[in-house]
């Protein structure tokens, strides 16, 4: 997927950093002096220690980085929210009809109108394809594989309906997982790639050595990002076995 994130803090450099794994991500800020630096030092102020992965390009010129992306996060804060939509209006010339989905992360509301981000979005582009994400997660943590909670919400129902029969199914499998292997905690991922959809990445870790089948299980970086990660090949008998217990303890439960 091709995303574009405009105008990332702390929280946008750590979700651009996480989704560039598997997305080819670009950063822009409207400062070309602060662009180029931080094109070459890697490092945002904001979050100190962390460095930009070489691949994800960071650029000042905002009609270059929204050549045809699938996602387009505004990671402004509430301040700067609408100027940046502004701009972002100005450089697309697209209608409310073919924008590409857009994505909110900023906090807060708009101090002058007291409007919501989704609502200064509706003003200023029209009924597009709008979701927000936001909750009381810290960048830091987040971005060292730290447990977190963040809401999404959109005005798109069916999605949402989606959206929430799939965390329901993900509860009941944390609950089996948890009861067949005694996971300490679990790290969620969800992303939706170039067909619009919505997939799980479901991760238990473990701050001890689970041992299953006679075989040692061992979560190598417990307390840090899962990955990247040493691949842990099994046999198809073993795989079969987990299937097979996952199963039964979901008929036990009813799930």
């Amino acid at each position: 997927m091709k995303i574009a994130i405009l105008e990332p803090g702390a929280w946008g450099t750590a979700l651009g950093i996480l989704l560039s794994r598997k997305n080819a991500i670009s950063f822009w800020y409207e400062n070309p002096t602060f662009s180029a630096k931080l094109s070459n030092f890697r490092e945002n102020e904001k979050l100190p220690g962390i460095k930009i992965p070489k691949k994800i390009f960071i650029f000042s010129d905002l009609e270059k980085i929204i050549e045809a992306p699938d996602l387009i996060i505004i990671a402004s804060p509430s301040f700067n929210f609408r100027k940046t939509l502004l701009k972002l209006k100005k450089y697309t010339g697209l209608t409310c009809v073919n924008y590409p989905a857009l994505l909110g992360i900023a906090k807060g509301i708009e101090k002058e109108t007291l409007k919501l981000p989704s609502q200064i979005v509706e003003e200023v582009l029209g009924k597009v394809p709008y979701a927000h994400l936001s909750g009381p997660g810290f960048a830091r943590e987040i971005i060292r594989g730290k447990p977190a909670k963040e809401v999404i919400a959109s005005g798109n129902r069916p999605l949402l309906k989606k959206l929430k029969e799939l965390f329901e199914i993900t509860k009941k499998l944390r609950d089996v997982i948890k009861e067949i292997f005694g996971a300490d905690i679990f790290n969620y991922a969800t992303f939706g790639n170039v067909v619009r959809h919505v997939h799980l990445h479901f991760i238990p870790r473990y701050s001890k050595k689970v041992n299953f089948l006679g075989i040692t299980f061992e979560d190598e970086r417990w307390g840090q990002n899962y990955a990247p990660y040493n691949k842990f090949k099994i046999s198809k008998e073993v795989e079969s076995e987990i299937i097979d217990k996952i199963k039964k303890i979901i008929r036990k439960n009813r799930f």
